[in-house]
């Protein structure tokens, strides 16, 4: 009896000494990676520059607070050129080369779709898609983890501000099909606010197709015109004459979208009004606001943005999602930690997640800038 106890108690002392040392080998082991496949050249590079900043700022910020239980978190960031065939080939990389237990922060509509067949055919969770299209919320997508609201709750938002504006007759100039989820939920949401939309189409992304999609809008005599533009099709009307764009009403109005930062350079003396899924950080009454302010001061120039502070959130949910699974955690457990997660103040935003709920916030603010370049809540 004595014999046994002797031996039982030695074989404990080996278990611990073995989960001693194993958890010092993960304090030093090797990092943990997450990825994001970003437009970091092309038309859309000023938009993704702001997210790579705002996902850095929140890394940089976990790393120097010590990690995911001692081990380093690695952001690896892969240029995809705004093409989705490269984009899915970085996504692929990321998880077979790099080993990512999550990839983050994809932008736009097509790049987020090719990113959640990706990730879907990869199972590795993808987190935070920029993007408001309710196809990328369906729970039949497991591995796709929305955060910002989707555009089902931003055009209703949109075309209430216009409508309460005494705005009646207004166009959307658009360069994506009439029944494509962005301009179709914007066309539903004017219409149920007794908003006459008139839809003006660019049909090919060059001059000529831009000026006259122009014209149509100067001959309508709309009193607002709410663009649904790709960041390519900005680029090209920016290179058109003052007098040109000078055609649009002096009201604009847009979702919250890569182009939104084109839009405002262009048409520097409009008013527009836009929607935000973030709140704004210029102004720091949220406790998640003055973390971003901090941490970007420290480690993320630039992240002080729309699209730096949803990256920020992104990029802490996926973080938080790691913790919660443990630094021995792979793909498949920071998933099944998201699934889970439940209820989650982030400094001033309440997030939801659950199986059934693949869009966590519903945050929806309004802004407006104004001719004279303020922002405006």
């Amino acid at each position: 009896m004595t014999y046994r106890l002797a031996a039982f108690t030695r074989f404990v002392a080996l278990v611990v000494l073995a989960a001693i040392s194993l958890q010092h080998a993960i304090a030093g082991g090797p990092p943990l990676v997450i990825g994001q496949s970003l437009p970091l050249t092309g038309s859309s590079f000023t938009a993704a520059n702001r997210i790579a900043a705002g996902a850095n700022a929140a890394v940089a910020a976990a790393n120097a607070a010590g990690g995911i239980k001692g081990r380093q978190i690695k952001l690896v960031t892969l240029d995809d050129a705004n093409d989705p065939r490269r984009h899915q080939e970085n996504l692929r990389r990321l998880a077979g080369e790099w080993k990512a237990v999550a990839l983050l922060n994809c932008l736009g509509d097509k790049l987020c779709q090719a990113a959640a067949e990706a990730a879907t055919q990869l199972k590795v969770p993808l987190i935070g898609p920029i993007s408001g299209a309710p196809s990328l919320r369906s729970p039949k997508l497991r591995y796709v983890f929305g955060i910002r609201s989707g555009y089902d709750r931003e055009a209703p938002a949109l075309a209430r501000q216009i409508r309460a504006l005494g705005i009646s007759r207004a166009a959307i100039l658009s360069d994506q099909a009439p029944d494509a989820e962005r301009p179709s939920a914007l066309r539903v949401a004017f219409q149920a606010q007794g908003i006459t939309l008139l839809p003006v189409t660019v049909d090919t992304i060059d001059t000529p197709a831009v000026m006259a999609a122009l014209d149509r809008v100067a001959a309508a005599k709309v009193q607002a015109l709410v663009v649904d533009l790709s960041p390519e099709a900005l680029d090209e009307m920016g290179t058109l004459r003052p007098a040109e764009l000078d055609k649009v009403p002096s009201l604009l109005a847009a979702l919250a979208t890569p182009g939104l930062t084109s839009l405002n350079k262009l048409f520097p003396e409009k008013v527009i009004g836009f929607t935000s899924v973030m709140p704004n950080p210029e102004f720091q009454s949220l406790q998640l606001v003055r973390n971003l302010s901090r941490d970007a001061e420290s480690f993320g120039a630039n992240a002080l943005t729309f699209e730096g502070l949803e990256a920020y959130v992104n990029t802490l949910v996926c973080l938080e999602a790691m913790r919660r699974a443990g630094s021995l955690a792979g793909a498949q457990d920071v998933a099944e930690a998201l699934e889970v997660l439940g209820a989650w103040d982030i400094g001033g935003i309440q997030l939801v997640f659950n199986r059934e709920h693949r869009s966590a916030s519903e945050w929806i603010d309004i802004g407006m800038r104004s001719r004279q370049g303020n922002f405006l809540k």
